[in-house]
């Protein structure tokens, strides 16, 4: 006969389930890992619910995150039948927002191409200015072109992060002015050009 099964039938009293279930870190930055450690006395099962499951009575775990708060339960049944759980909370931050926002020439000819690149990680949306409009995380087009002498433009690459903040990366270009040609040889009554 087990003991549980004597205790039951002499009236004795299960022991109750003692239950220590801790975080390393209950506000960690994103995507850091975390250990669950627990230890549990007195238990016929252990688990632990977000997708861990059944565990042995004593042992640890890591987790981790982005931008996200998860609610650890443990729950062990005890050598009674009764239910006893644990639970801990642990919020991790959201990533930064991180740009990188270029052009292949900043002080291009007249009239001259130029191409913007850009890559944001992190990001839920992204848009550019100057009529650009949204854009995917990564990605170049194309601006200036004719018409594009003696102009200055800054660009402005802004990318809303998980968390909801705003963050944004500039690039001005200045196009130079049309250089002034003559034709030669020049008309007979033109001396100067």
């Amino acid at each position: 006969m087990d003991p549980t099964t004597f205790r039951m039938m002499s009236g004795a009293t299960a022991p109750p389930v003692q239950i220590t279930f801790t975080a390393d870190n209950n506000n960690p930055a994103a995507n850091t890992n975390v250990t669950l450690t627990w230890s549990v006395l007195n238990a016929t099962s252990v688990s632990i619910d977000q997708g861990i499951g059944t565990v042995a009575a004593s042992s640890s775990t890591q987790q981790s995150g982005n931008n996200v708060t998860r609610y650890y339960t443990l729950t062990a049944v005890g050598q009674d039948g009764i239910t006893y759980t644990s639970q801990i909370t642990i919020a991790w931050q959201a990533a930064p927002v991180q740009i990188t926002f270029t052009a292949d020439n900043n002080n291009p000819a007249a009239n001259t191409n130029v191409t913007l690149t850009w890559s944001v990680l992190n990001s839920a949306s992204v848009s550019i200015n100057q009529g650009i409009g949204s854009v995917a995380s990564a990605g170049s087009t194309i601006v200036g072109g004719s018409g594009y002498s003696s102009t200055a433009i800054t660009y402005t690459l802004t990318a809303v992060g998980i968390n909801g903040q705003t963050t944004s990366s500039s690039v001005s270009i200045t196009w130079a002015a049309v250089v002034a040609t003559c034709a030669w040889p020049p008309p007979w009554d033109v001396y100067f050009c």
